[in-house]
């Protein structure tokens, strides 16, 4: 099990950063390996269960554990081919520029090749 965070900043506010977090149908227009999030909500809510569809219909389970809007926080939980991998997204700022973090839990296997997916992820999210 490992530990490792990315982050990204980019010049969109950390407000309409969140609001392409909180908009699940928004997930594939920053997210790259993103084809399609299918769950009850379209909103991000504590609780939310859900499968993400990737590339050549990869599907990956997940539960949201943890939301706080007034801290532009989340946390949630996927399930990679039976790898466990715990995910924290955190917002902040920069000067004027947003930041937003990744810290991931998991398997070294899952974890560390995803990182780069998911610097590239962070930076279209920051960019718009």
């Amino acid at each position: 099990m490992v530990q490792r965070s990315v982050a990204a900043r980019g010049r969109l506010t950390v407000e309409d950063c969140w609001q392409r977090y909180a908009d699940l149908d928004q997930w594939q227009t920053w997210s790259p390996q993103i084809r399609e999030v299918r769950a009850s909500s379209r909103r991000l809510v504590e609780g939310l269960r859900g499968t993400v569809v990737g590339p050549v219909g990869i599907q990956v389970a997940f539960e949201v554990l943890a939301v706080d809007t007034a801290a532009r926080q989340w946390k949630w939980r996927v399930n990679m081919g039976g790898a466990k991998v715990t995910m924290t997204h955190l917002l902040g700022t920069d000067g004027d520029r947003s930041v937003a973090t990744l810290i991931a839990d998991g398997p070294a296997i899952v974890v560390l090749p995803y990182l780069p997916v998911a610097a590239l992820a962070l930076s279209r999210l920051t960019r718009g």
